[in-house]
């Protein structure tokens, strides 16, 4: 008798796990789902801001090229004004920088 009871219940606790499963499957087939679409999605952003943190490094190093030339070209200004001052006082006002010699043709 008390092993027919112990079986009975063991039935009955079955049929119960097969009714939970079968009463809730559209929830674990939404929760499936639903991550499914998250991975795709999330896999996807992942990839496009690969993408974009590619493109700013290389922004970036052209940033700093340029930066660079930018430098380069300003030097190179300053010093083609003072060559231009230099030779309009050596034209105009006959001064010699120091360390050379001025020479008269006549």
């Amino acid at each position: 008798m008390y092993a027919r009871y112990i079986l009975k219940s063991i039935k009955r606790l079955n049929r119960t796990k097969a009714g939970l499963f079968f009463q809730f499957w559209w929830a674990l087939l939404f929760c499936v789902f639903s991550y499914l679409v998250f991975e795709r999605f999330y896999t996807k952003k992942k990839q496009e801001y690969n993408a974009l943190e590619q493109q700013l490094f290389a922004m970036l190093e052209t940033k700093n090229a340029l930066l660079g030339t930018q430098h380069d070209l300003k030097e190179q200004i300053e010093n083609e004004e003072a060559t231009a001052v230099e030779l309009e006082l050596m034209d105009r006002l006959g001064v010699v920088p120091r360390g050379q010699i001025k020479v008269y043709f006549k």
